[in-house]
């Protein structure tokens, strides 16, 4: 008998571990709303930010995550992402990324129980219904679609506030100032990330003739003629403050627009 017992122990050991990670682990079950100073989530796409209004649901959905064992192979995969950003009451930050099979919690992915996780990412969704959840950290991005191309525009400069106080926006150092799109279409389209309050102006000038000035061109809707050549664009658009966040923003861009069309 006192040789078996070894043997035994182990047995029990190795059911143990197995029956733990069948169970997984559920680290947010004791979590409160009230424990939660501040909740934001970014759903990706569409690369819209909002705020959680509802601490209390938030903190409900947390607690049913259940997590086996540590996958940090979840950047291989494709699909939605949704990252909540929660801050608590002792003044700790925890991003927590639902993206099925897999949730992620501060870069640290594992494998997830699917139920739970998939109903944090509906309730996320949700919220793209209601548009004064907005929360704009940094001017929307701006792209430009003509003839079945797009191209992202160049963020010249910005004035922008988040949460009552100016951040500096620097331009992106990697980034063509004057990104170029080539087209045979008399007309391009402005597609922001999030619609601004106003596009206060829309000016063009040849991109070779640096000491021309620019001028004015309509707009209709979120369409723009395009000028015969290579010309250099710049939009300034305009976001009022919801959320503690908004200002303006001045983008560039250039069109080669084929004159045989014109």
């Amino acid at each position: 008998m006192k040789k078996r017992t070894p043997f035994l122990l182990a047995a029990v050991l190795f059911l143990l571990v197995a029956f733990c990670l069948v169970q997984g682990k559920r680290p947010f079950r004791h979590l409160q709303g009230e424990d939660i100073a501040e909740a934001r989530v970014t759903l990706t796409p569409p690369n819209v930010t909002l705020l959680v209004p509802d601490k209390d649901r938030l903190a409900a959905l947390l607690q049913d995550v259940t997590l086996y064992q540590q996958d940090d192979s979840y950047p291989e995969y494709t699909g939605q992402g949704v990252l909540f950003t929660v801050t608590l009451t002792d003044g700790t930050t925890t991003e927590l990324l639902a993206y099925l099979p897999f949730f992620v919690i501060d870069g640290v992915g594992y494998r997830t129980k699917e139920a739970p996780c998939e109903v944090c990412s509906q309730y996320a969704n949700t919220l793209l219904d209601d548009p004064s959840l907005v929360f704009l950290e940094s001017p929307p991005a701006l792209s430009v679609t003509s003839n079945n191309a797009t191209i992202g525009a160049y963020l010249a400069k910005a004035h922008w506030q988040q949460s009552g106080h100016a951040l500096p926006t620097l331009p992106d150092q990697n980034q063509d100032p004057f990104p170029c799109l080539d087209t045979t279409a008399t007309t391009a389209t402005l597609s922001f990330t999030q619609k601004p309050g106003q596009i206060l102006s829309v000016r063009a000038r040849p991109l070779a003739k640096t000491d021309t000035a620019f001028v004015s061109i309509p707009i209709s809707g979120q369409e723009i003629p395009l000028s015969p050549g290579i010309y250099l664009y710049e939009v300034t658009a305009y976001w009022k403050e919801q959320n503690g966040c908004g200002g303006f923003a001045v983008y560039t861009f250039s069109i080669q627009a084929n004159p045989t069309e014109f």
